[in-house]
């Protein structure tokens, strides 16, 4: 993943949660609430030391030997019919992530590495809820976010 530029440049921030965390936090805040990061409970992948590191060379090393033990977590799912994934969930007034095991019938059981997805419920919209799914890893998906991005600024500033 790390070398098709899916995760983050220190690897551990997208393991520690704070990745997922972020896209959160900016989902919440156009939704309307008035959070901060630090309001955030967020439940790393990893344990403690690891999430902390800095250096990703270093992190990389350091996380393989958990390998065996992240395996067994792994394969727990699997024997139940579901896969890991690093979910945020958003409330009226919390976010919470973490890393879940979802079944076949979940909607983010299918998203493909590299994607990012959003299931939104609503009293509309439930049981069968919304699902906006597609690229969301990567230089070039990011840059064409950023890239619209200022155009949609641009586009108000001379409109003033």
């Amino acid at each position: 993943a790390r070398e098709l530029g899916y995760t983050e440049p220190n690897p551990a921030e997208d393991l520690n949660g704070l990745d997922v965390a972020r896209k959160a936090l900016v989902i919440a805040r156009e939704a309307g609430l008035e959070l901060e990061l630090e309001n955030i409970q967020v439940e790393a992948a990893v344990p403690d030391d690891l999430a902390q590191m800095t250096e990703a060379d270093e992190f990389i090393s350091a996380l393989e030997k958990y390998d065996a033990e992240f395996q067994k977590i792994v394969t727990a799912a699997e024997a139940e019919g579901k896969v890991l994934r690093y979910i945020a969930e958003i409330d009226n007034q919390n976010i919470q992530v973490g890393i879940q095991a979802v079944a076949q019938d979940h909607p983010l059981y299918t998203v493909q590495a590299g994607e990012n997805a959003m299931v939104i419920h609503s009293s509309f919209y439930n049981p069968v809820p919304i699902v906006i799914r597609g690229y969301g890893a990567g230089a070039d998906v990011t840059a064409a976010g950023l890239f619209g991005d200022l155009i949609k600024t641009m586009s108000v500033e001379t409109s003033l």
